[in-house]
């Protein structure tokens, strides 16, 4: 099994769950994969099922079910079989896990799954136009160890 290069920041979290607290009450969700962070948001009035295609993933690193959420062991591109007319689909890193044609699936699917006004909230890595340095990197350091390796590897491999 492996880690997420890139956890979600206190301040990523923050944001998706102020969306998540827009939405009328009780709000029920698919969290795609199994981000620890972001399946630490479901509560009694955010519900949620976490599909993951991966047993060793659910196995490693799944919080575990409760009243107010559930994981799938399931393909994204299933959704319509786990849940229909939902409030949200969150998740973390999901394109940049996919090839393009599958990109294109999961959007249809998850249009399939949304209620008229549901959310789908995601967070993607975007490499900068311009790469920096190793130099540039250690000059202007951050407080998140994650986005400095992010910012280091994207120098490397550049």
């Amino acid at each position: 099994y492996f880690t997420s290069p890139i956890r979600p920041c206190p301040d990523d979290i923050e944001i998706v769950r102020q969306q998540l607290l827009l939405l009328n009450k009780p709000a029920r969700g698919i969290l795609l994969g199994v981000t620890k962070e972001l399946a630490e948001l479901a509560n009694d009035e955010i519900k949620m099922i976490a599909v993951d295609r991966s047993k060793d993933m659910i196995e490693h690193h799944w919080i575990g079910n409760n009243s107010n959420r559930i994981v799938k062991l399931a393909d994204w591109l299933e959704l319509e079989s786990i849940a229909t007319n939902i409030n949200f689909v969150i998740g973390d890193g999901i394109f940049n896990v996919i090839d393009r044609k599958c990109q294109h699936q999961l959007m249809d699917c998850i249009r399939n799954v949304l209620a008229d006004d549901g959310l789908l909230i995601v967070r993607v890595q975007c490499n900068p136009i311009v790469r920096e340095t190793i130099k540039e990197i250690f000059e202007n350091t951050t407080n998140n160890f994650c986005a400095f390796l992010s910012r280091l590897v994207n120098s490397i491999c550049a």
